[in-house]
């Protein structure tokens, strides 16, 4: 997503590191104690966290026992946790609607029986739910108070677990003053987790602290930090292979992978991405084995090994398909609908009989007495605007969930659309390198290929965030001018001017916005010109929450650039123009400043064209 596809994922945490619990003392207790009962269920949900980290396929017969033996005790509690214990794993399996639905019917049946444990447990997983659809505020609050509830010294191990989420959730949110709150809130599950002897939580923590060192090391260019997060990433991974924790494993190589990616090292990262795909399609994960093909695929790319370039991203497409498509986003939105609308109604419900057994109260009392009746009638006015009201601030509840719900589906879709996006603009950067190579001008060649990993190191950080700093979006959009000058052969002139009432680093707009519009004007308009290009990108203020970008070329004009795609019989419009105005529609949806885009064609004196104009109004995104 995103939420949307680029070559760095914010990613899942994961659920897989239980309590260390000893299956050697497990597995005979299992063999043991066949009773059907409450124990023997209890024994069956803690066996699944052990298969979490090596074979999530394995527990398959441990839930159909569980299924059949809850089904027949009908104990709300034990009904919640397994619920509960599903929703995890279909988590883990990418299998995002599944997972929402397990998770909703599970928290009435924990609140039900007052199952505060597992309803923490389930604050971690809407926390990672919230997290995949961008709702970063939501999950921080909803862990923050979870932590607030943890009893202890009894529930050490989920305190910990709670503040490694809490970390995981920091470092996703792009902002620097809030991204490195993750620092403290690990450094306390890492203290917690080795008082209480749990080396894979230890492990767990260390793979995350590895990764906010990783994109530390890209940041700031510091060899120091890449060195650390390899540290990190190394001890987890040979910790995991230790303990046969095959998807931990996967995770500890995708990070070194990674790691390497991101200092441009792509020969030396395939080799761990490799070993992560081959663990996590033995875990049977196909979230993250969808990810590795994604990064294999580039490091393939730029390696120049084709083939297997185009199996990478075969393989990246085939799995994205099945997981993360707008349908299945859809039914995650509609699940929650579905619930909170059948809370609100049952809400209302009782909110109804209370309302008829009081009315009935006040029959009885009248018959006592004309003063009693009096009073009573009083009473039981008073009583009926009150029900009133609180069932016209349900349905403002209602209404308000539903708007939230809506903007999470939205939010979801702008992240599938960029994940379209993003190998868009990959795809006519190799074809570029390609032609040089095919044309044996292996020095332009190496130049291009240079410059088009130094702008994926760039788009490996920044394409997945929400907004992006204009001194930021400058950066990227020279470095993308002077790959196309390459292209174009030196027969192109470009300008970027920031106008100096705009603070470049404060100023925050959507990412991924204006390339596609400077894309279009060298494609369409100045493509066609042979000598004398000339294209300039102008930032200015229109007020306080708005700014104007003015891309501007001196092209052959759109009347002329449409006639030519017909004589080419190219009638049908571009997937970038598509994807950019569908994008737009997405951005603007439910908001009061929306982007606007004019079109201006520029013309001589004598009305011949002399290129065009395209002015972008964006409105400035409030930092964190």
């Amino acid at each position: 997503m995103s939420k949307q596809f680029c070559f760095i994922f914010l990613l899942i945490a994961t659920f897989s590191f239980g309590q260390d619990s000893n299956w050697d003392t497990l597995s005979p207790e299992l063999a043991t104690y066949k009773k059907q009962d409450t124990i023997r269920l209890q024994l069956l949900l803690d066996a699944t966290r052990y298969y979490e980290v090596r074979n999530l396929k394995d527990s398959d017969t441990l839930f159909k026992e569980a299924e059949k033996i809850a089904a027949q005790l009908n104990i709300p509690k034990f009904n919640g946790r397994l619920l509960l214990t599903q929703s995890r794993y279909k988590l883990l399996e990418g299998i995002y609607n599944l997972a929402t639905d397990k998770l909703l019917l599970a928290i009435p049946l924990l609140e039900e029986s007052n199952d505060q444990y597992y309803l923490r447990e389930a604050a971690i997983i809407q926390a990672e739910i919230d997290r995949e659809n961008d709702n970063f505020l939501k999950a921080v609050r909803d862990l923050k108070t979870a932590v607030l509830e943890v009893d202890m010294p009894e529930d050490k191990f989920q305190l910990a677990e709670l503040y490694l989420h809490l970390g995981i959730v920091y470092m996703n949110i792009n902002n620097d003053e809030t991204y490195k709150k993750a620092i403290p809130q690990l450094k306390k599950a890492k203290k917690l987790f080795i008082e209480i002897g749990s080396k894979t939580g230890v492990g767990l923590t260390n793979i995350r602290l590895a990764r906010f060192y990783k994109i530390e090391s890209l940041k700031t260019g510091k060899q120091i930090n890449h060195e650390i997060a390899m540290n990190f990433a190394r001890d987890a991974t040979e910790l995991f292979k230790e303990k046969q924790q095959t998807a931990n494993e996967a995770y500890g190589y995708y990070t070194m992978g990674t790691s390497k990616s991101i200092i441009g090292d792509h020969e030396a990262s395939i080799p761990y991405y490799k070993n992560s795909l081959k663990k996590y399609e033995e875990a049977g994960n196909l979230i993250f084995a969808m990810r590795v093909n994604q990064h294999l695929f580039v490091a393939y790319s730029i390696t120049k090994q084709q083939d297997k370039a185009k199996q990478s991203n075969a393989q990246f497409v085939k799995i994205k398909d099945s997981i993360f498509s707008i349908e299945k986003r859809q039914l995650i939105a509609d699940a929650q609908t579905r619930f909170e609308t059948a809370k609100v109604k049952a809400d209302k419900e009782k909110a109804e009989i209370r309302e008829e057994r009081n009315l009935y109260y006040f029959i009885g009392s009248a018959m006592i007495g004309v003063l009693i009746s009096l009073v009573s009638l009083f009473f039981f006015r008073n009583l009926k605007h009150r029900r009133k009201t609180e069932i016209i601030s349900l349905e403002l509840q209602e209404t308000q969930k539903r708007l939230a719900l809506e903007k999470q589906y939205r939010d979801s879709e702008l992240k599938a659309l960029k994940a379209q996006m993003n190998p868009h603009f990959i795809f006519n950067a190799l074809n570029s390198i390609q032609e040089y190579i095919i044309l044996n001008q292996k020095n332009l060649a190496s130049e291009y290929l240079g410059k088009f990993a130094d702008l994926m190191r760039k788009y490996l950080y920044y394409s997945d965030a929400g907004g992006i700093s204009i001194e930021d979006e400058v950066r990227c959009l020279k470095m993308y001018l002077e790959l196309e000058e390459l292209r174009f052969e030196d027969k192109l002139t470009y300008s970027i001017n920031v106008s100096e009432d705009i603070k470049q680093e404060d100023t925050i707009i959507p990412t991924m916005l204006i390339q596609p519009y400077v894309e279009n004007a060298l494609k369409h308009g100045l493509l066609h010109r042979k000598t004398n290009r000339k294209l300039s990108v102008k930032f200015k203020m229109a007020n306080t929450n708005t700014i104007h970008c003015i891309i501007e070329d001196n092209g052959i004009g759109r009347a002329a650039s449409s006639l030519k795609r017909k004589k080419r019989k190219e009638d049908h419009q571009s997937f970038a123009s598509k994807a950019t105005a569908n994008r737009l529609s997405l951005l603007n949806h439910g908001k009061e400043q929306q982007i606007g885009v004019l079109y201006t064609d520029l013309t001589n004196d004598d009305d011949t064209p002399k290129g065009t104009r395209v002015q972008l109004t964006i409105p400035l995104i409030k930092k964190e």
